[in-house]
């Protein structure tokens, strides 16, 4: 069975959202180890790029 672009961002979204449920501003705040940047800027990118992807 062939998937959609589309469909796989809609469960990347799905994805994110649960793993996102509950995230608190103070834990999204932070850096987690490894990382460069917090959990918003994460969030954002992700965003960022699925809209890009959707439009262009």
């Amino acid at each position: 069975m062939k998937t959609t672009i589309f469909e796989e961002l809609g469960v990347i979204r799905a994805q994110t959202l649960l793993a996102t449920e509950g995230l608190t501003e103070e834990l999204a705040d932070r850096i987690p180890a490894g990382c460069r940047n917090n959990i918003h800027w994460q969030l954002g990118h992700i965003y960022f790029v699925t809209e890009y992807m959707t439009l262009s």
